[in-house]
């Protein structure tokens, strides 16, 4: 069931966490209890939880309604090993192929591939190319962590009172969480150095950016149960469950046997999609004790074959027999990631065509006045464009002015002649937006560069208190190529002269992107395009109608903030026409109309 049903916490719920103790299985996961330690401690997290969930199931549906086929996502990893300073491939500090092995695995399990029986994910996963300063990587992040806290004696920590060194320990390594998957591999977890109990645990999504990733002992990380490539694994955990099971968890997967009681009696399960772990094709059971017990029956839904559970991955059964994700589980993965990790599947840390990193020519910054920077009265919240989708706060809670030119991991690679959408959205009141490329890398802005302007952009009106501003740009045949460049985004309350002049009440943000030349045909905005349409009402909730000038469109679709299509209609001779949009959940999303082989977008808001 969901945890999250109350903010209120019970001195039973509270005694719970303080009681954590290990018991006598040979392997554990000690998720729950870093959600429930999150649900008191994280206030953020603790009233989004159910929020995220209820999005995610939203999301489930939708993609049931509109989705024909799944595109197979690749998630890039990177393996920090906290070790005790020996040398690689000794003790705590395995060797890259033990690493490589786990990584291996991790993808065949996902993608259903021999020797497991479920269902194909359609993820894999990589160890990344590329690192944070977009140097390349290897992304086996070695760290000797012997003098941190306590972390030779006892690992890493978190069990109420213990040292709690969790966070120090992973400060020493962390990537960007929305770029990478971070998997810490550990000499020791709570004191057991690399033997029995807690094995792993990982964060839902929606967590504290500090700790999000997975945690696994280093000898529960590996793939080799024959034992042949002699990697320093135990025998009960030799088979990598223990990765492919955190990660079930890290994209917001929960115990098959969710609420049975720390395994004393059998969930509620009265409906499916609230009760135990949401998924409706995996059954109510007990807790399997680290056994494969598969011709038994289940007392806990009338007698079905433990088969059903003893096999799936979330369960607690042994790693020789736990071989399959159900179906339900993968449309449960797959949501979670669009609603909730959207920006790793798009992510360049595996995209090897990128070129050595050398931050844009500096253009003077746009500041903001004294007055605009005390009272907070305006500012960009929000900045899309492409793979970028990047927030921030209001002028005063950013000081006017914020420059992430230099951050390598924020790059947009684009080609002459694509149209891309950059959609600005700001604080309060009515702003003037405006934005520009510095195509000639000549270090200024020139009025010829200006991509956005406000007043003919498409505005709309979002939810809490926002506005905004969305324009196509096509990005100019004359660029300079191969080159990063700088762009610029500016919002005030007051008109907004050029890419210098002071601001009063706003700020101005600067981003960078990379210009290819036109190797696939371009998609920009032809002049052909001789259709124009209404769309009414926006934001919506229930029902966008749609009025063409001409039926000459012959397709509409519908994506979301990160790109994923989710519906498609055939417009073909229609003039007027209406989306249901009941079953998106909150948000902006884009429509494309495809007319011959032109396109034009539009931006609606769905509210709730």
């Amino acid at each position: 069931m969901v945890l999250s049903k109350s903010l209120l916490i019970s001195g039973s719920f509270l005694l719970s966490i303080i009681g954590y103790s290990q018991t006598n299985f040979t392997e554990e996961c000690k998720t729950d209890y870093v959600h429930e330690r999150q649900m008191i401690n994280n206030l953020s997290y603790a009233s989004n939880y159910s929020k995220n969930i209820e999005k995610i199931k939203s999301k489930v549906e939708l993609n049931k309604i509109n989705r024909t086929s799944d595109t197979v996502w690749t998630i890039p990893v990177v393996v920090h090993v906290i070790h005790f300073g020996e040398s690689v491939g000794v003790g705590t500090n395995i060797s890259d192929e033990q690493i490589q092995s786990a990584i291996d695995n991790l993808s065949r399990a996902f993608r259903n591939e021999t020797p497991y029986t479920g269902v194909d994910v359609e993820i894999q996963f990589k160890l990344a190319e590329i690192d944070e300063n977009c140097n390349a990587t290897t992304a086996i992040n070695r760290v000797n962590g012997a003098t941190t806290s306590d972390y030779s004696i006892n690992g890493i920590t978190n069990d109420a009172g213990s040292t709690d060194n969790e966070a120090s320990i992973k400060a020493l390594s962390a990537w960007s969480t929305s770029e990478y998957y971070n998997i810490w591999v550990v000499a020791g977890i709570d004191g057991n150095m690399g033997g029995t109990g807690v094995q792993g645990y990982a964060y839902f999504p929606g967590g504290s950016g500090n700790l999000d990733g997975a945690v696994i002992l280093y000898s529960a990380f590996g793939y080799d149960p024959l034992g042949a490539e002699g990697y320093t694994l135990n025998s009960f955990s030799a088979h990598n469950i223990t990765a492919v099971y955190e990660t079930g968890h890290w994209f917001n997967l929960q115990h098959t046997f969710k609420g049975d009681s720390d395994g004393a009696s059998c969930p509620t399960n009265a409906d499916c999609l609230l009760d135990g772990d949401l998924i409706c094709d995996t059954p109510p059971h007990i807790r399997s004790s680290s056994d494969c017990d598969s011709t038994g029956t289940n007392s806990c839904d009338g007698s079905s074959l433990n088969s059903l559970f003893v096999h799936n991955f979330m369960d607690y059964s042994s790693d020789e027999c736990q071989t399959e994700f159900t179906q339900g589980q993968k449309d449960w993965m797959r949501a979670s990631v669009e609603t909730m990790r959207g920006q790793l599947i798009t992510s360049i840390a595996i995209d090897t065509a990128m070129t050595v990193f050398v931050p844009p020519t500096f253009n003077n910054a746009q500041n903001t006045s004294a007055t605009g920077l005390g009272g907070g009265f305006g500012g960009i919240m929000n900045v899309t464009f492409d793979r970028l989708n990047n927030s921030t706060s209001n002028s005063k809670g950013d000081g006017g002015y914020m420059d992430f030119a230099d951050e390598c991991l924020k790059v947009v690679t684009v080609e002459k002649g694509q149209s891309i959408d950059l959609d600005v959205t700001t604080w309060y009141n009515s702003h003037s937006v405006k934005a520009w490329i510095d195509y000639n890398d000549d270090g200024s802005f020139d009025a010829s560069e200006e991509v956005l302007d406000g007043t003919t952009a498409d505005a709309t009106t979002g939810t809490e208190n926002t506005s905004s501003y969305m324009q196509a740009v096509i990005i100019s045949n004359t660029s300079t190529v191969n080159t990063y460049l700088r762009m610029r985004v500016s919002a005030d309350l007051n008109p907004i002269p050029d890419a210098y002049s002071e601001l009063q009440y706003g700020q101005a943000e600067d981003y960078v992107i990379y210009v290819h030349e036109e190797v696939s045909g371009g998609t920009g905005i032809s002049k052909s395009f001789t259709a124009s349409f209404k769309m009414y009402p926006n934001p919506v909730t229930n029902l966008l109608n749609i009025q063409l000038s001409k039926s000459t469109i012959g397709a509409l679709e519908v994506k979301n903030q990160i790109g994923q299509t989710v519906a498609v209609y055939k417009v073909d001779g229609l003039n007027n026409l209406s989306v249901n949009t009941s079953q998106l959940a909150e948000g902006i999303y884009i429509i494309t109309l495809t007319e011959n082989s032109n396109t034009y977008t539009r931006k609606f808001v769905v509210v709730r």
